[in-house]
Parts: C-alpha cells; structure tokens; sequence
C-alpha cells in the first residue's frame, strides 16, 4: 500500500469509529442480541443471550449447550446440557466511540444434562449417571466486543463455569466467537 492510501485509510477509519452517534450503542437501556459457537476442548457448542446495556455493563439472560464425551471402561458416553444462564458484566474498558469494549463478570446457570442422550451404549453397560439430571452452578467470564458497524459486533469471550450436579467435571471452560446486533 503505498503512502496516500494508507492515510485516506487511516482518516476514514477514524472516521467510522470515533463519530459521535456510535457511542449511542451501547447507551443504559439499550438491547441487544448475542450468538456465540463456544469451543471446550472437546467439542463445539452453541449459545444465545438477550443483553442490556446499563451505565456501567450489561445484564443477560441466554441459553447455552455444552457437549462432551467422558470414558466408561472402552466406551464413550456423550453428555449433552442444555442450560438457562444469567448474569452481569461490568466495563473495564472502552474506548472513546465503544467500538472496543473490554467487560468482566459472572452470573448463575440451572438446566438439564442428558447422559448418553442418543441411546448409543447398550442397556447391559451401566454408566452409573442417571439419564437426566438437573444441574446449576456460577460462571465468571471475560468478554470484549468489537463493533465495526452502529448496530453489528463480534464478541470473543473465555468462561469458566463451576457446574455442581454434574456427571462430569465440576470446574469447566469455554472460549467462544459470536456475533452481536443491537436492536
């Protein structure tokens, strides 16, 4: 790129981020949709919030699934959870237009967990789990949003659920990449 490109892309840049109206977007009272695929280290799972924006954060409510395969002799079993999760996350940064965001916070889950949801291990091969199990538990996360239009973002996003209840292992993660639109 040669040197007058390179600064008509800087201006317009500048530009697009710091205009006045894109701070509207995250402003107290405004919602907002949030889709993320979550990676934890063995399989790739899904999740869905509403947000709202307050002064200095934002509250949500969602649904996130979580799938995982845990050893039972020379079998796997697969777990599936199916969890309603809700929370608030405080602003640690930002900069001046909120085109950049940096958030930290935690919040509560209570769901389902299904072991061997598919029926895949025979009757004579006890995992000893029941089929379906209520679980709850307590996250924290990090989460930062980058948005690169006034109402479209994505989001990158580590959690660290502690689920109680659970067939298979207490203390979790999560890392995840979705996309954001404010309404």
């Amino acid at each position: 790129m040669n040197y007058k490109t390179r600064i008509i892309f800087t201006a317009l840049l500048v530009i697009f981020t710091a205009h006045y109206a894109s701070a509207q977007r995250t402003m107290s009272g405004q919602s907002s949709l949030r889709a993320s695929s979550l990676f934890n280290g063995r399989s790739v799972c899904a999740e869905a919030f509403y947000e709202r924006y307050t002064l200095g954060g934002y509250w949500d409510a969602g649904v996130t699934t979580n799938n995982f395969a845990l050893p039972v002799g020379n079998l796997s079993v697969k777990v599936a959870d199916l969890t309603a999760a809700g929370g608030y996350m405080h602003r640690l940064a930002a900069t001046r237009s909120r085109s950049l965001n940096l958030y930290a916070g935690g919040g509560i889950l209570a769901g389902a967990e299904l072991v061997d949801p598919l029926k895949e291990i025979p009757d004579y091969i006890s995992s000893g789990a029941k089929a379906v199990d209520f679980i709850y538990g307590i996250y924290a996360r990090l989460c930062a949003e980058w948005f690169w239009s006034q109402r479209v973002g994505m989001v990158f996003h580590g959690s660290v659920p502690m689920v109680f209840n659970s067939y298979g292992s207490v203390l979790r993660w999560n890392v995840g990449a979705g996309i954001k639109i404010v309404l």
